[in-house]
């Protein structure tokens, strides 16, 4: 836990000492070493610093997480469908040319618009 600390310690450092000519070190820290660094202004935490390769994998892991819940997402609305066919009458569906005429539309129109129809 000491050792944890120490380096979180370690890794804090304050806009002034980066304006003191500090910069250049702790970007070669950075580059070379991997390191990371919470930059500090009047005490509160303003910015992180890392590499490159940080970076990356970070924006990496957060596409995946991204992606990750989005199928999550489309599997929970899976199910709720599923659910819904599984309880479902057939006096619960309603034909697709009864739509139309109630909407005043025909097939045609809807295949012309599908293309231009984004479903999320």
């Amino acid at each position: 836990m000491l050792k944890d600390l120490r380096a979180v310690i370690d890794s804090v450092i304050s806009i002034t000492d980066l304006s003191r000519g500090k910069v250049s070190k702790v970007v070669q820290n950075v580059a070379e070493e991997g390191r990371e660094y919470i930059i500090v202004k009047n005490n509160e935490p303003q910015a992180v610093l890392l590499s490159i390769n940080d970076y990356t994998q970070l924006m990496n892991d957060h596409e995946q997480v991204k992606q990750l819940k989005e199928e999550l997402e489309n599997l929970e609305l899976l199910l709720i469908a599923e659910e819904r066919l599984k309880n479902a009458r057939p006096e619960d569906f309603v034909e697709e040319n009864v739509v139309l005429q109630e909407l005043e539309i025909s097939a045609s129109e809807v295949r012309d618009l599908i293309d231009s129809v984004e479903i999320e």
